[in-house]
């Protein structure tokens, strides 16, 4: 139990490293499924929004709960709740 305590605490730590900054400019994805990207909105907040493709599949269910023992899949990628591990691609 101890070893996997420290093994979700090492995973979060890295993943919290290299935190996510939404930026306008890029194109991100949403669990390997979804496009995503940031928008501002008419007050100048920044908004994240994905596109609603029906995504399923293995996974895609490990990816949307942040599993810890699914590697990221790149560099730029984000464990962002609700939507689950978000990437750069553009």
């Amino acid at each position: 139990m101890k070893i996997a305590l420290v093994f979700f605490c090492l995973v979060v730590v890295a993943v919290n490293a290299n935190r996510f900054i939404c930026d306008v400019t890029k194109v991100y994805e949403e669990n390997k499924c979804n496009r995503c990207a940031c928008f501002k909105d008419s007050r100048g907040a920044v908004v994240f929004r994905c596109t609603l493709k029906a995504c399923s599949g293995k996974t895609y269910d490990l990816f949307r709960k942040c599993n810890p023992a699914v590697p990221l899949p790149c560099d730029k990628c984000w464990c962002i709740q609700p939507y689950g591990i978000i990437c750069e691609v553009a």
